[in-house]
């Protein structure tokens, strides 16, 4: 019979105990975390969708929540400084 810890399932969670992660840590987590870090890094969404094997691209773009929200943090103190009406005749935009 094949003990309890043998099952690839608690892997990630005895491997965190062994480095001092208190954090409940699962399969589940280790692969958001793959998709998360895949787009934040800039892989495209498709290609994270193979990798992770789903099916529905809807599922892959669930993972674009935390890469979007850090984005607008990023972007949040950004003041483009934009050119004045003279700047924009000279172009001859206006």
């Amino acid at each position: 019979m094949v003990s309890r810890t043998a099952h690839v399932e608690d892997v990630p969670a005895r491997l965190a105990r062994q480095v001092g992660i208190a954090r409940r840590v699962t399969l589940h987590t280790m692969r958001h975390t793959f998709c998360t870090l895949a787009l934040e890094a800039g892989v495209d969404v498709v290609t994270v969708q193979r990798q992770a094997g789903h099916a529905n691209i809807e599922t892959t773009t669930r993972y674009l929540h935390p890469t979007v929200a850090r984005d607008r943090a990023r972007m949040s103190g950004f003041r483009p400084v934009l050119p004045g009406p003279t700047a924009v005749r000279k172009l001859g935009a206006v």
